[in-house]
């Protein structure tokens, strides 16, 4: 789950409207993109750049950045604009590993 930024708007339904139209495009194929990076502070809006230029170069249908980190401001908006690009921030990250561990026998 996208985490909502204080006083700047709900991040989590701009970035699902961003996926819904990721998948009303039809891509060449169906290949995704991840990228995972281990950060301290936020990640920027370069490391965003370089995964869409990635995505646009293989023509992926979607790109994914992961973080132990959270995203910044920009990086969200280049990531709407965009369109095809999703990300998991720390929160989320740990909440998706306590979930498949609880789920793991």
């Amino acid at each position: 789950m996208a985490q909502r930024s204080s006083g700047r708007g709900n991040d989590c339904q701009r970035q699902q409207q961003a996926l819904r139209r990721a998948k009303e495009q039809q891509a060449r194929n169906g290949e995704c993109i991840i990228q995972a990076k281990r950060y301290s502070k936020l990640v920027g809006v370069e490391s965003v750049q370089a995964l869409a230029s990635v995505v646009e170069h293989k023509r992926a249908a979607k790109g994914m950045l992961i973080t132990t980190s959270c995203f910044g401001r920009a990086s969200h908006d280049f990531a709407c604009q965009h369109g095809r690009l999703q990300f998991i921030g720390g929160p989320e990250l740990k909440y998706l590993i306590k979930g498949h561990l609880r789920a793991v026998p």
